[in-house]
């Protein structure tokens, strides 16, 4: 995809004649603390030292032994099968009226929006009207949109910082009236708590499927839309204006400068291992031990001279496993709209998960905190890093370069799997319509608008900027792209049906390391156990939704 033309500065001051924006809070890490740093290796603490190739050390990179090629045996059938998007370089459609709404007209119309700005957990929305300082590229198509809505439509926007504050059924927030709701953790539509009669749930939020948009465009999240429709029903949805929720998205990123000091790999190119069909788990596993490099002690030791092949923290052990097409829940909805749940936890599930336990178990592969995987990632001392596309723009620092870094989605479980797989961080944040709004046929029209021309300037400035910008690579936007149309929402991941499943999987598979413990089985043989209980508590929230209004 051709990179878009600099947007000017006058555009975004123009755009902040109509947008009332409220501050964002710093960024910190994404995600939820993890410190634990038990790993298959011992691990220290301090700075991490220059890594073994550096031409700062006069050293030289070792030669790998191995028996293997030079490159990693591939062995395929199948064809690549990528997402098929339209050609996002329209620039017809980014600057005129979209076909068949010539008439439209809001007449200056104020659209509120409520939103997390100054959150303190690093995951402020800024889909809106973009970060406070209004600088980047992705901010200036955010307020290349809002323009055009304004110039084309005489929609204007508005946005009220609630910062996790619950909206009431009347969804007022002050003296604002509120349209449309950003928020998280709350898929349902409905708020915990009660109203003025005493019910329990307060019913807060359109059924988006009664609107008459057709969410099959490519400017709505589709793969998001049929995870989380139930019986016909969805309060929640996403689309190409959801900046925060691809911040969320995990995904693998490699580092370049240690794939091309490792002889086995400078001339493999990762990202044709993908556009053949040859990125599975199979070929992830050989590249990690090859890239594996002892300083020459006999010890694996993180923050040491030793280069890894794969770090990732704990949190990011279930990548690997949605990636291979795997799930904590199956849902399934008839032809009649019947939606029913069953667990997940099958011989598939157990297979793949003695794969992720036999990656770990190597001392190739290490699990640490996020703070050491983010050092190591940017201190060349690892192949590949699990995080969130979100760290994409913020590895390196003042005191670190930037690091040589590629994007790659999470590899499949053979060449036979139909498509990639990418979990969405529990941060992600969702775009609801409030109840009190008054003119629902205009609510729907502007949505879809919105959507649409986010689509040809949000989220095509997104992937460039988390792609060729980042790398100087036309192949990484096209990674990005692939990732960003592979959404899976595991809904006992984003709601913990019967219990904290994520959590017993994630530190299931680290007990069962043998380096480490030694003695604890696969754990899908103990979450099968579990296997009615989440399906009851699956099917207990399916009820609630069908007990909600149409």
């Amino acid at each position: 995809m051709k990179k878009l033309l600099a947007l000017f500065l006058a555009l975004t001051m123009a755009a902040c004649v109509f947008i009332s924006c409220a501050p964002s809070a710093p960024s910190t890490e994404p995600g939820t603390s993890d410190t634990s740093g038990t790993s298959g290796t011992s691990e220290t603490s301090g700075t991490i030292k220059e890594p073994w190739y550096s031409t700062t050390t006069g050293t030289t990179p070792p030669i790998v032994h191995t028996t293997a090629t030079t490159t990693p045996t591939i062995q395929t059938t199948a064809t690549t099968k990528l997402p098929d998007v339209p050609e996002l370089d329209n620039m017809n459609a980014v600057e005129s009226i979209r076909n068949g709404y010539e008439n439209v007209d809001f007449q200056g119309h104020t659209f509120i929006f409520a939103a997390p700005i100054n959150t303190t957990d690093g995951w402020s929305s800024y889909e809106v009207c973009g970060e406070q300082d209004g600088a980047g590229l992705i901010d200036d198509s955010i307020a290349k949109r809002n323009e055009l809505l304004k110039k084309h439509y005489n929609a204007n926007i508005k946005v009220v910082d609630v910062n996790g504050a619950a909206i009431g059924n009347s969804s007022h927030v002050g003296d604002n009236n509120i349209d449309i709701v950003l928020s998280k953790y709350n898929l349902s539509g409905i708020n915990q708590g009660t109203t003025q009669q005493g019910t329990q749930y307060a019913r807060s939020y359109y059924n988006l499927h009664s609107l008459g948009i057709d969410f099959n465009k490519p400017w709505w999240d589709t793969a998001f839309i049929n995870d989380t429709t139930i019986d016909g029903k969805m309060y929640a949805v996403l689309g190409a204006f959801s900046t925060t929720a691809f911040d969320a998205t995990q995904v693998i990123y490699f580092n370049n400068t240690v794939r091309k000091n490792t002889p086995a790999l400078k001339n493999v190119d990762f990202y044709d291992l993908v556009y053949n069909n040859e990125w599975t788990l199979d070929t992830f596993m050989e590249l990690v031990r090859l890239a594996r490099h002892d300083d020459g002690d006999g010890n694996m030791v993180l923050g040491t001279d030793d280069v890894f092949g794969y770090v990732s923290s704990s949190y990011n052990i279930h990548g690997l496993y949605f990636g291979a097409g795997q799930g904590y829940i199956k849902k399934t909805d008839s032809k009649f709209g019947g939606t029913t749940f069953e667990s997940a936890f099958d011989q598939d599930a157990l297979s793949v998960t003695d794969t992720i336990i036999s990656i770990y178990s190597s001392d190739s592969s290490a699990i640490t905190d996020y703070v050491n995987v983010r050092r190591m990632a940017e201190s060349n001392l690892t192949l590949f890093t699990t995080e969130t596309l979100k760290m994409a723009t913020l590895f390196g620092g003042s005191s670190i370069d930037k690091p040589d870094l590629g994007i790659l989605p999470f590899p499949k479980l053979n060449a036979t799997q139909n498509d990639y797989n990418h979990n969405v961080d529990n941060h992600m944040i969702y775009l609801y319509v409030t109840t009190s709004s008054t003119n629902i046929a205009k609510i729907a029209e502007f949505l879809d608008l919105y959507a649409y021309h986010s689509y040809y300037t949000v989220y095509k400035d997104y992937i460039t900027t988390h792609g060729e910008e980042l790398t100087g690579n036309k192949k990484t936007t096209d990674m990005v792209d692939i990732i960003l149309q592979s959404h899976y929402i595991d809904l006992v991941y984003h709601y913990n049906f019967g219990q904290n499943i994520d959590t017993a999987y994630t530190q299931g598979v680290r007990n069962a390391l043998p380096s480490v413990w030694g003695s604890e089985p696969n754990p899908i043989y103990n979450l099968r156990s579990s296997a009615s209980s989440i399906t009851a508590a699956a099917n207990s929230y399916r009820d609630k939704i069908q007990g909600l209004e149409a």
